[in-house]
């Protein structure tokens, strides 16, 4: 296990990663970093979730564990990052189990002696001038995971030279840090807009192909998504399933036709994409609460009512 623990006072003299904030400027100061910790190490107070104005980065690179975070615990595999700042109470010790991981811990400080308390989205916010978002837990690919740990070794072996030129090196890896979490937090962004595009497409799909016999399947398939995510997705996007808003468009239709036209029920069933038209009529009156030819006896003693009165 390799480490370094804050042995100098705070310099303010290099002024890379210099943050402004509420009129003050502020500057990083590496506290410890650990790579490969594989055993409980630190003050006995930390075994326990506690508190203070530090940043943690922590990299679980093997096996499985787990830390606690505002007392909940949270599961971790191999390449999973939490991110805490100051104000989160939090404990990687006693839930570690058999995991290993590495770890930077960094507080931002003003030459007064205040520290920054701000999440770290918005820190990486002020850094960049770029929106972030990336919560406080990632799940990383194999590949981000080797090169994220790489990049805190080069940190922890910069932090352990005396040399000023180190210590600009160290400085400069960690914006190298902060910048492959902006990266990270921009390629969501980017996956995030195109899954939004392909749910909305979907819906519009629905919207043109309602008298279809249309499966959760297909219709994920075509977004290029899980059953189980393009379900989730589409009815945290619009408040209702799938299949719920293939059931709505078709009943609006029949509503339609029922008003409109006088065609008999069993048109209206097939137009509307029903082949039996006693399962339209059963399905009709469990979305109305009344059978078509009474929905249509109805509208027609209401002849001047708008469409959304007749709702």
């Amino acid at each position: 296990m390799l480490r370094y623990v804050k042995t100098q006072s705070r310099r303010t003299d290099c002024q890379l990663l210099a943050i402004q904030e509420q009129g003050q400027t502020f500057y990083p100061s590496l506290h410890h970093t650990a790579i490969h910790q594989d055993a409980p190490v630190g003050d006995r107070k930390t075994f326990c979730e506690h508190v203070h104005d530090l940043y943690h980065l922590v990299l679980y690179t093997r096996h499985q564990g787990g830390y606690s975070r505002c007392g909940k615990i949270i599961s971790t595999i191999p390449g999973t990052l939490a991110l805490v700042w100051p104000g989160q109470p939090h404990d990687f010790i006693t839930c570690r189990k058999t995991a290993v991981y590495s770890e930077i811990t960094f507080a931002y400080e003003s030459p007064s002696g205040k520290s920054l308390s701000i999440p770290f989205d918005q820190l990486l916010s002020l850094y960049s001038g770029l929106p972030v978002l990336l919560g406080d837990l990632l799940q990383l690919s194999e590949d981000k995971t080797n090169h994220l740990n790489s990049l805190l070794i080069q940190l922890t072996d910069f932090a352990n030279s005396p040399s000023d030129y180190s210590f600009y090196l160290r400085q400069k890896t960690l914006g190298r840090i902060f910048d492959f979490l902006i990266e990270s937090s921009q390629q969501q962004k980017s996956v995030s807009e195109t899954q939004d595009y392909r749910i909305h497409q979907a819906k519009c799909y629905i919207e043109s192909h309602y008298t279809e016999s249309l499966s959760i399947e297909s219709l994920a398939k075509s977004a290029g998504m899980s059953k189980g995510y393009f379900f989730r997705q589409f009815k945290q996007t619009f408040q209702i399933s799938p299949s719920m808003y293939h059931q709505q468009l078709r009943m609006e239709a029949a509503k339609t036709l029922l008003r409109c036209s006088h065609l008999q029920g069993k048109e209206i069933a097939a137009r509307c994409g029903y082949e039996n038209p006693f399962f339209f009529c059963r399905v009709f009156k469990k979305y109305t609460g009344m059978t078509p030819l009474t929905f249509r006896k109805k509208s027609i003693q209401l002849p001047f009512q708008s469409t959304e009165q007749l709702r």
